[in-house]
C-alpha cells in the first residue's frame, strides 16, 4: 500500500510515511502526524478550508523537503548553537558606529554603556541551514529567523528591533551577514566567537568578541 498512490489525494504514501518519520519541524508532525495521507482532511465538515489547508500543507512540505536537500547537499559548518556573552571590543567603536549612522545621543549612551560589553548576549539556535539569533541588550531582545542560503531576506536589526533585510551566508567557516550598513563575519575560534564588523561606507572595521556562557 505504501508505494502506491492515494486514489483521493494524489499522494504518494511512501513519501509520508518516510518523512513522518525522519527529523522534522513540529508543524508537520502536527498537520500530518494524525493523518495516514492528505484525504483524511476531506472528513471534515468545511470542504473550502479543507481545500485551503491541503494546498497550505503541499507547499509546507514541499518547502521543508527543498530545505531537507540543501542540508544534505551543504559542507559541514561550525555550530553557533548556544548564549554567548559579549566580553571585549577590539577597534575604534566611536568612529565605527559614526560610520554606520547612529546618532550622537545614540553613540554615546552605546559609550556609557561600555559598548556593551558584559550586557550584550546572543543565542543561536542552528540546525542545518536554518539559524535563529536572538540577542539580548539594553535596548530590548530581538530575534533573527534566518536561512543561509545567500538569499536576501526580511527581519530586524539585532541591536534595536526595527526592519531590515539582510542576505546571510557561509564562507568557508564563517557566517557572513550583509545589511545595508554593516557586514558581520562570525567565525568560532578557540572556543569563542568573534565576529568582525566591516562597515559599508568607508570600510571601517571593528570585532566584538563573545565566550560562551551556556
Amino acid at each position: 500500500v505504501a508505494d502506491a498512490p492515494c486514489a483521493n489525494c494524489d499522494a504518494d504514501l511512501k513519501f509520508l510515511l518516510k518523512h513522518l518519520f525522519c527529523d522534522m519541524e513540529p508543524f508537520f508532525a502536527l498537520k500530518i502526524g494524525p493523518y495516514s495521507c492528505f484525504c483524511s482532511l476531506a472528513t471534515r465538515a468545511d470542504h473550502d478550508t479543507t481545500e485551503y489547508e491541503l494546498a497550505d500543507v503541499r507547499s509546507e512540505l514541499d518547502d521543508f523537503a527543498e530545505e531537507q536537500q540543501l542540508d544534505e547537499n551543504e559542507p559541514e559548518h561550525p555550530d553557533f548553537t548556544g548564549t554567548w556573552v559579549l566580553y571585549e571590543n577590539v577597534g575604534d567603536m566611536e568612529a565605527f558606529t559614526q560610520d554606520i549612522g547612529l546618532s550622537w545621543t545614540m553613540r554615546k549612551l552605546a559609550a556609557s554603556l561600555g559598548w556593551g560589553v558584559g550586557k550584550v548576549k546572543h543565542t543561536f539556535t542552528h540546525k542545518g541551514t536554518r539559524i535563529m539569533v536572538t540577542a539580548e541588550g539594553p535596548r530590548g531582545t530581538f530575534t533573527q529567523n534566518l536561512v543561509v542560503n545567500g538569499n536576501p531576506q526580511k527581519t530586524v536589526q539585532l541591536t534595536s528591533g526595527e526592519p531590515t533585510t539582510v542576505t546571510p551566508r557561509w564562507e568557508g567557516e564563517s557566517l557572513v551577514i550583509k545589511m545595508p550598513d554593516v557586514t558581520a563575519r562570525r567565525t568560532i575560534h578557540e572556543g569563542k566567537i568573534v565576529c568582525e564588523n566591516t562597515s559599508a561606507k568607508n570600510g571601517l572595521v571593528v570585532q566584538q568578541l563573545f565566550r560562551r556562557e551556556c
